[in-house]
């Protein structure tokens, strides 16, 4: 899952692992730390601009968010992509949730 942060105009990627019917968090890269960012990942990297923070182990059984084009939301699977900026409303509360195995 991708998007641009709101207020500093940066890209931020959320990779997910699919574990027992539930999405599971394991790296976060983004391009500025602040508030609402993982502070204790037990593995970091730097890459130029871009950090990720890997090793989070944190469990949702559903992922849920304002879905908008101004931040260009997309999800891919694998390097596919999924969901389109444009294939939702703008401003529409978006679900994803794990059906089957």
């Amino acid at each position: 899952m991708t998007w641009m942060h709101s207020v500093d105009k940066t890209p931020w990627w959320e990779y997910y692992d699919i574990v027992g019917g539930e999405f599971v968090l394991d790296c976060t890269e983004l391009a500025l730390m602040g508030a609402g960012t993982p502070f204790n990942a037990p593995r970091t990297e730097i890459d130029g601009d871009m950090v990720s923070l890997c090793g989070l182990d944190e469990h949702f059984p559903v992922i849920r968010w304002i879905h908008s084009h101004r931040v260009h939301h997309r999800i891919y699977l694998d390097e596919e992509l999924l969901l389109r900026t444009h294939a939702i409303d703008h401003h529409v509360r978006a679900e994803m949730i794990v059906i089957g195995d």
